[in-house]
């Protein structure tokens, strides 16, 4: 199972995402890889300055999957692409992602499929497994499992942001 995000400033949104994560690690042990997105990828985010540093955020997000599911081994690592994956990933075989970000899931989904027919294809069936297993999956669909954001009907777009958070926390930098 992989989950992945940006996780800055973990808010309920956040901790609906890891808890369903969490809780499809079918057994004892299993692992769930947690992407969190590298300081490479923060770069074009809404105010990007005041991003949490990355270790700040894996340890929140760690600390936060283990209060709830301390059975289970959590591999986190930066996300340095928008489809790589985590630094000794294996191949993904299911991924929860928010409502918002589900079409990219999606679209993951159908490339895969569409390169499928490759791996009959002598000598570029090995190369092109290779970097399936370079972004951590294969050329098997993963099960895509969807959870809806938090809304908020007092924020500018109508959800739980972590966006809007930032904003809040550099207006209240200015008015002190």
């Amino acid at each position: 199972m992989v989950v992945a995000g940006t996780f800055d400033r973990l808010h309920s949104g956040h901790r609906l995402l890891l808890s369903a994560a969490a809780m499809l690690v079918e057994r004892e042990g299993g692992q769930l890889f947690l992407g969190i997105t590298g300081d490479e990828l923060i770069r074009n985010k809404k105010l990007a300055s005041d991003i949490q540093p990355y270790q700040e955020r894996e340890a929140r997000v760690v600390e936060f999957v283990r209060s709830i599911r301390p059975d289970i081994q959590l591999m986190p690592g930066p996300i340095t692409s928008s489809f790589g994956g985590v630094p000794g990933q294996s191949a993904v075989r299911a991924i929860a992602v928010s409502s918002e970000t589900v079409s990219r899931a999606h679209l993951f989904n159908f490339l895969k499929k569409l390169i499928r027919p490759l791996r009959y294809v002598p000598g570029i069936s090995e190369w092109v497994r290779a970097k399936l297993l370079k972004l951590g999956t294969s050329f098997e669909p993963m099960s895509v499992v969807s959870v809806p954001i938090i809304t908020d009907p007092s924020s500018s777009d109508g959800k739980v942001s972590s966006s809007i958070l930032r904003l809040k926390s550099v207006m209240r930098k200015k008015i002190s």
